[in-house]
């Protein structure tokens, strides 16, 4: 997605509106929020909290408009991948929680382990 000339949408000359939709859509499939077979599908009252909402947002968030250029900005970005390296090391068989890598110091040996220490202590090699 593009804008053609986002000074236009700064401005306010054009509507941001049917950007705002897609940019929705975008980051609720990312995020797993938008689900078309659930019903869920954007309604009037949707696209202008987003046009509040999501836009003041990206444009906060990103110091302008072109945060709207790539459908999210990089604030946003940073913070989806925080979430998505969350887990990338698996989960604790035991509660759960992420598993971090970790050193052992005698060893000098990386390992997995929990990242709810001191309360989980389960661990396993690499």
């Amino acid at each position: 997605m593009s804008l053609p000339d986002t000074t236009e949408y700064w401005w306010g000359v054009k509507s941001r509106q049917p950007y705002c939709g897609e940019i929705y859509i975008h980051i609720g499939k990312i995020c797993n929020h938008y689900k078309p077979e659930s019903g869920n599908t954007l309604t009037s009252t949707w696209l202008n909290d987003i046009n509040c909402h999501a836009c003041k947002k990206l444009i906060k968030n990103n110091g302008n408009i072109y945060g709207l250029k790539e459908g999210i900005s990089p604030t946003q970005q940073s913070e989806i991948d925080k979430e998505r390296n969350k887990f990338k090391h698996g989960k604790c068989s035991k509660c759960g929680q992420p598993m971090k890598i970790r050193k052992n110091k005698s060893q000098n040996k990386d390992f997995k382990g929990c990242s709810s220490y001191p309360k989980c202590k389960h661990t396993e090699t690499l």
